[in-house]
């Protein structure tokens, strides 16, 4: 980017004057006057001889523009400008066809009407005067109010003005102008005609203890007036400096009511698209980035887990395998209880069938399947032992599987075998039953 010099610049009805803000060197141009029209020839020439290929903050100096102290309902910026602009010829006596409107508002309280500051010029005025710069390929970066220019001459001078209430007085050639600052900013503004010699109606707008401050060649005149009155006089040291000289000098540095073209309105608005896209990329990129970090955090974290685990696997695997053998032999320990607790009691089936059996008869064989018991026995008499078996209540269904067979042993007496088979009932008790009569 090509660095421009800047230049503050004062312009009046009929002369230029042109500050160089880094030297302070001067220079004045004296000028045709402007003609009405959309181009201001006089003004081109001066710019190209003076300020060529520069970047200029422009002040005008009356009667160019006006400058007054509104009380207007609660607006914003936009909305004041398009409420004068559509009325400046109510609210500006020196409006003349369609006005540039400028504002600088006050603090307001919430729906209670605001002061406003605000700069009229006529719209061809400053279609020309960009016109000229643009002739000199100048860059016009601000039009304002000579007011405002003083403030920021005053504030920067004498930096004490930038707290509290403070009167400026400002006098030019033909008349003086009172300046209420609040806080660094414009809160009032009057203008007195006469110059100097009409000091005593500043009278009117001082009161005992209020603070001013003098500003401009020939503001002296004033002090006795100020002090008389009780005001505390804060000088200001640039003595013997003309209020147009201040102007121009400090109109770079001015915070007040400005002119702004359409152009350079659109263009602001370009700057500040553009800006908001450099900013929204900003935060994507950043978003970006912050999902990249917490991704290679995860991964990272994920690959410190897999190792530990890698460590671990051993000791895992042992403990799994010593569990695996436990949780084996608890099963088996619990098959074998519950084959205990559920299998049926044989001790109480045979003391009962034993009982019930004949002296002369003996049992030689029992077979368990399942819920079926098979029994084999030599008796004298077969029958005897069927029924005494068929009355057991332990057996159900008691049937002989095979014929009695008849012995006849020698020299003894005869004997029969026999088979039996019969299924429990499920009345035959599970587990360590005591059989009554067992005690015997």
């Amino acid at each position: 980017m090509v660095h421009r010099p800047e230049f503050g610049v004062a312009l009046g009805a009929d002369y230029l004057l042109v500050v160089d803000r880094q030297t302070g060197e001067e220079r004045r141009a004296e000028l045709a006057p402007f003609s009405g029209e959309s181009s201001w020839p006089a003004l081109a020439a001066a710019f190209q001889q003076l300020v060529s290929s520069a970047t200029l903050a422009i002040v005008l100096l009356p009667p160019l523009a006006e400058v007054r102290q509104l009380t207007l309902p609660p607006l914003d910026n936009d909305e004041l400008v398009q409420l004068l602009t559509r009325n400046a010829l109510s609210y500006f006596s020196t409006a003349r066809g369609p006005q540039m409107i400028g504002v600088a508002s006050g603090r307001a309280r919430r729906g209670q009407p605001q002061m406003v500051v605000a700069l009229a010029a006529p719209a061809a005025l400053i279609a020309a005067i960009h016109a000229a710069a643009r002739a000199a390929e100048c860059q016009v970066a601000l039009i304002t109010c000579p007011e405002a220019a003083w403030s920021a001459a005053a504030q920067q001078l004498s930096p004490a003005l930038r707290r509290g209430t403070v009167q400026l007085i400002v006098a030019a050639a033909d008349r003086l102008t009172v300046v209420a600052l609040y806080a660094g900013e414009v809160s009032g503004l009057r203008r007195l005609r006469g110059g100097v010699a009409d000091a005593g109606r500043v009278a009117e707008l001082l009161r005992a203890g209020d603070r001013v401050a003098l500003l401009g060649a020939g503001a002296e005149g004033v002090t006795d007036l100020a002090t008389r009155l009780g005001a505390t006089v804060t000088p200001i040291p640039a003595p013997g400096v003309t209020a147009e000289r201040l102007a121009a000098r400090f109109a770079g540095a001015a915070a007040g009511p400005s002119l702004r073209s359409e152009r350079v309105v659109l263009a602001e608005r370009a700057l500040l698209r553009r800006a908001t896209g450099l900013l929204a990329a900003a935060a994507v990129a950043l978003i970006v980035l912050a999902a990249a970090l917490q991704l290679w955090g995860v991964h990272r974290a994920l690959r410190q887990v897999q190792g530990e685990r890698l460590a671990l696997r051993p000791q895992v695997a042992t403990t799994l395998v010593g569990r695996s053998s436990t949780e084996d032999a608890f099963r088996r320990m619990a098959a074998i209880a519950a084959a205990e607790r559920t299998a049926p009691r044989w001790s109480i089936v045979l003391g009962d069938l034993t009982d019930r059996v004949p002296d002369d008869a003996y049992f030689t064989t029992l077979r368990a399947r399942g819920d079926t018991l098979t029994i084999d026995g030599i008796a004298v008499s077969a029958a005897k032992v069927f029924d005494a078996i068929v009355a057991s209540p332990m057996l159900a269904g008691v049937y002989a599987p095979a014929p009695v067979r008849r012995l006849s042993p020698e020299g003894g007496a005869p004997t029969e075998r026999f088979t039996l088979a019969g299924e429990l009932r499920d009345s035959v008790p599970h587990g360590p039953v005591r059989r009554p009569g067992a005690s015997r």
